[in-house]
């Protein structure tokens, strides 16, 4: 096997379901919930994993599977469930304007975390894209559709909408909020200040003698 190429020979799982072990060609890996991150004691690094779910239908080729069939629903769902960054984002950026709400309206509580620490990522200049405008109807419809939800699920408590307290518990879903927001006001701030500096340019150049 080369380095790009991996064999896997077994996988067991924690009796809390929040880690599991995976024995491949390249060492035992073993997967964190709670970290976030997979260790391996041979290499002794880390790589960011933190799915939301684990079932055999969340997987990378199932959300490439749903997007080639333009099931945008289908695919955010599952790539949201399965929290990978990059599949994230490719189904994100194929999501339509005029399909966001229809999106963003069938994702339900337990994925809504993810959903918001995604665009949180968006929204920074160093790892998100400029496509500030998209990002801001992403979060127009999340408030609009699921404000309620949100409020509930700050309060740790179990309802109809958030359902279990175990779906909720392991996501502080108010300092996500107000990282969403923190994000938002800096990019507005850089936007609205390259703004005024262009209006400052072009009342000088207009008031130049012609």
């Amino acid at each position: 096997y080369t380095d790009k190429q991996l064999h896997l020979w077994d996988v067991s799982f924690s009796a809390d379901s929040q880690q599991f072990a995976v024995a491949t060609t390249h060492g035992p890996f073993v997967f964190s919930q709670a970290s976030g991150s997979a260790t391996t004691g041979i290499y002794g690094s880390d790589a960011r994993f933190v799915p939301q779910m684990l079932t055999k239908a969340v997987s990378g080729p199932a959300v490439l599977k749903a997007l080639e069939a333009k099931d945008l629903t289908r695919a955010m769902i599952l790539a949201l469930a399965l929290n990978d960054y990059a599949l994230l984002r490719k189904v994100y950026e194929e999501v339509p304007v005029s399909s966001i709400e229809l999106v963003v309206a069938s994702i339900g509580s337990p994925l809504l975390p993810a959903l918001i620490a995604f665009l949180s990522q968006e929204l920074k200049p160093q790892t998100g894209s400029p496509h500030y405008q998209f990002h801001v109807l992403w979060i127009s419809a999340v408030i609009d559709l699921h404000f309620q939800t949100l409020l509930e699920m700050t309060t740790g408590r179990a309802t109809a909408r958030t359902g279990s307290l175990l779906e909720t518990a392991n996501s502080d879903v108010a300092a996500l909020c107000l990282q969403l927001l923190v994000e938002l006001s800096q990019r507005h701030a850089g936007m609205s200040k390259m703004f005024e500096n262009n209006t400052y340019s072009l009342r000088f150049l207009g008031s130049l003698p012609r």
